[in-house]
């Protein structure tokens, strides 16, 4: 395995860290919409996933699993919107989702006293796209 392999690695990794996680925070109010769906699916696309990558992660949910994260703090917060995106996408956001989404971001290095925030910020800018 050469230097190049090491650093793909820990990025598929991260990817299907987060993969796993957007699962988890789908299925974490007790089910999942259909546009829940497409759209994990279209971040699985979009971060080089295949279909069979997804199936992996739905099949071997496991909420104890440790993830591996970012590291680099722009994709921390495009993961962080992501999941912001995925709690707003059926038009409830629940709060078993909430709190995942929290701890997650939490578990990736964001500070606690800033979370809040950042989600209330994302949640306004999607509204104002929707509305524009």
């Amino acid at each position: 395995m050469g230097l190049f392999d090491l650093f793909r690695s820990k990025s598929k990794d991260e990817k299907y860290g987060h993969l796993q996680t957007l699962v988890a925070l789908s299925l974490a109010d007790g089910h999942i919409s259909e546009e829940e769906k497409a759209m994990v699916a279209d971040i699985c696309r979009r971060e080089g996933l295949s279909a069979d990558d997804l199936k992996r992660a739905i099949e071997s949910l496991n909420p104890n699993e440790a993830h591996v994260f970012p590291t680099d703090d722009d994709t921390k917060v495009r993961y962080l919107m992501d999941m912001v995106c995925l709690m707003m996408v059926d038009g409830d956001i629940d709060e078993k989702e909430l709190v995942l989404c929290k701890i997650t971001a939490r578990a990736m290095g964001f500070r606690a006293e800033v979370i809040d925030a950042m989600m209330s910020d994302i949640i306004e800018k999607i509204k104002q796209e929707l509305n524009s």
